[in-house]
């Protein structure tokens, strides 16, 4: 098999976890996982690794060029999904084969937050979804940000947490909407 990446490589099995075998690019370092493969290390997994937080460092792959990559398990053209929550490449999924394509990085960057073992997640509608949604989110918020300016934004986003945190957040919304209906 060759290297989407470099198509004069070949690419070169190892093992990337016990029981995980793939295939590594000997120039770029990308590492290609068989769909087979992935399904049978996941089944034999006691369970999902608990997410770990976004150290504030975003982590972008040094090969996520926009430019189309080949299967090299059947030459299809592969699509990109974007990782997100901090993470800010795409990895490339062939879904005739069920394989995945990680460039140079990648899968250490998905381990170091415990989501290598979420390919699969990654590349359904789902997860992109969310991460529509929370770019969405993020956007309305800048925008408020915006509008109110920084104080007030702040201001608004300290009593917001205090609602949360309140034992009685429930009572103190209940209270505040009603006030503002003018009830």
């Amino acid at each position: 098999m060759h290297s989407p990446r470099d198509r004069k490589a070949t690419l070169e099995r190892t093992e990337l976890e016990p029981g995980l075998a793939c295939h590594v690019c000997p120039t770029t370092g990308g590492h290609w996982i068989d769909g087979d493969a992935y399904w049978a290390w996941l089944r034999a997994q006691p369970g999902r690794l608990p997410e770990k937080p976004a150290d504030g460092s975003e982590v972008r792959a040094v090969d996520d060029a926009d430019d189309a990559l080949i299967s090299p398990r059947n030459g299809r053209v592969m699509r990109k999904f974007e990782v997100g929550r901090g993470l800010r490449f795409r990895i490339d999924f062939d879904a005739a084969s069920g394989g995945f394509w990680l460039d140079g990085g990648e899968y250490e960057a998905l381990k170091a937050r415990n989501l290598h073992d979420e390919l699969n997640l990654i590349a359904s509608d789902e997860w992109q979804r969310a991460l529509r949604a929370d770019r969405s989110r993020e956007a309305a918020r800048a925008r408020l940000r915006e509008v109110l300016g920084g104080a007030d934004y702040e201001r608004l986003e300290a009593t917001i947490d205090w609602i949360e945190g309140h034992p009685h957040g429930d009572l103190l919304l209940a209270e505040l909407l009603e006030r503002l209906r003018g009830d």
